[in-house]
């Protein structure tokens, strides 16, 4: 009987997931993604510009690619992204070439969640914020927000060399009232300390964060990001506004269990 209802669980909970609503998303698909390093000279605080430049000459190593800005097409919503220098940027910043922006590397994640894009940030040498378009709620009784990211298992720092900025990651959802619903904030903390908590996100697996929009007419979502070292990195994908709370997706031992479960009734 518990078998049973287990797997009756499991359908119910993919049958409701199927009625949702979608208001709006994005999952980084129509965008241009690559698996490159993206540069940009400009140590200033400065909204970021897209690239797809090829080296000046073999030895020069100083092309750019990356789509950090993108306007709504194809169902997905669009974005822009900033740079802001901290007191660890130094002569780096993005000028070194950091992989950011939309990308196709899924070597080191496992893969994206939903396509084969999803959006990246890694040793920005600064701070990285990526606002997305403000979508209107507008006619909606209830709304909610879900998005899945992966955060690398490495050494996050509270401080940098001294710096007095360390390594952080802060993802917000603004309304009009300008009040704001916080989905994970590490800023002040060291992050080893917040992954893994109730809510935050679990160093090298995908981990959906949620958060309930109802009663409000817009939101804008962003996400801000510092880090200075290649292994700091963090990807972004199936960023989905709804009108449905959203289910938890199933972790790896739940569908291993699920699994068995089927196996076992098939035995039977």
């Amino acid at each position: 009987m518990k078998i049973k209802g287990l797997s009756s669980l499991l359908l119910t909970s993919i049958a409701t997931s199927a009625q949702a609503a979608i208001i709006a998303s994005t999952s980084f698909e129509i965008p241009t993604g690559y698996d490159d390093d993206y540069r940009d000279p400009d140590l200033t605080d400065h909204v970021l510009a897209n690239a797809a430049n090829p080296e000046s000459n073999p030895l020069a190593e100083d092309s750019s690619f990356g789509t950090v800005a993108f306007t709504a097409s194809g169902g997905e919503i669009g974005f822009s992204t900033r740079f802001v220098p901290t007191d660890f940027t130094g002569t780096n910043g993005l000028s070194d070439g950091d992989e950011i922006g939309v990308s196709t590397q899924a070597d080191d994640n496992g893969g994206f969640t939903d396509g084969v894009q999803g959006f990246k940030m890694e040793d920005v040498d600064g701070t990285l914020i990526t606002t997305f378009d403000t979508v209107d709620l507008t006619g909606f009784s209830a709304s909610y927000l879900s998005l899945d990211i992966w955060v690398n298992s490495t050494g996050w720092e509270l401080e940098n060399s001294g710096a007095l900025m360390g390594d952080a990651l802060k993802i917000t959802a603004a309304f009009e009232d300008l009040s704001v619903a916080t989905l994970v904030d590490t800023t002040g903390e060291d992050p080893d300390d917040v992954w893994g908590t109730p809510g935050a996100p679990v160093e090298g697996e995908w981990t959906q964060l949620t958060a309930d929009l109802s009663g409000h007419t817009s939101v804008t979502l962003a996400v801000e990001f510092s880090s200075n070292a290649g292994s700091e990195e963090i990807y972004l994908d199936n960023i989905v506004f709804s009108d449905t709370a959203p289910i938890p997706e199933p972790t790896s031992a739940l569908l291993s269990l699920i699994g068995s479960v089927f196996l076992i009734r098939r035995r039977r």
